[in-house]
């Protein structure tokens, strides 16, 4: 048996080459998988109509006793939009489906008949600059913010862009994973709907 042969057969050294292979395998499927979802979103929006049906959540009321914080560091507690529709946008500056979608939003917030709707990009991004820079060049027509601390369950979702339109009475009337054209018709006139009604007390 030659040198060779008896390294290959050596269960001490064949140990790294398989383990290296099983890494080698498990992220070539990782990379495989992002691919596929990217190619989903690429494929499904933002050019199609968000989906505006009753959301899939344990609660449709939705909490209002959090916080978030302005790009100064203000604290923007969420209560300060009770009683009014708002239109919630999660997203990050390196989610490549949160930015391909943000010109519907822009142009859904400039809508004269919405004015009275909140509309709000809660980022997740970890790095506050990136955040700024961000705004600074594509200046999105809606308030920017950040959550402080964590986020009610009924907003949690497993991807971003995620959206959720409120109503003036808390109830989370609908929730949507995934980017859209969210200036659809049918949007607006949802909106308009919602913001015609009476506040909370």
């Amino acid at each position: 048996m030659s040198d060779i042969d008896e390294v290959k057969n050596d269960p001490e050294t064949s140990k790294p080459s398989a383990s290296r292979s099983v890494a080698g395998w498990i992220l070539g499927g990782i990379v495989v998988v992002w691919a596929i979802v990217m190619m989903v979103f690429a494929n499904r929006g933002p050019n199609e109509p968000p989906d505006l049906s009753k959301p899939a959540v344990s609660s449709t009321a939705v909490d209002y006793d959090w916080s978030l914080t302005d790009l100064d560091g203000r604290t923007v507690p969420f209560s300060e939009f009770k009683g009014k529709t708002v239109f919630l946008n999660f997203w990050a500056t390196w989610c490549g489906p949160c930015v391909a979608e943000m010109p519907s939003i822009d142009t859904l917030a400039s809508e004269t008949s919405l004015k009275d709707v909140v509309f709000l990009g809660v980022s997740v991004d970890e790095d506050l600059d990136a955040i700024k820079r961000f705004v600074a060049t594509q200046s999105p027509k809606f308030r920017v913010l950040r959550p402080k601390g964590d986020v009610p369950d009924q907003l949690m979702t497993e991807g971003i862009p995620a959206t959720f339109i409120i109503s003036p009475g808390g109830e989370i009337v609908t929730a949507h994973v995934g980017s859209a054209s969210w200036d659809a018709p049918e949007v607006v006139a949802l909106l308009e709907r919602l913001s015609g009604h009476s506040a909370v007390e």
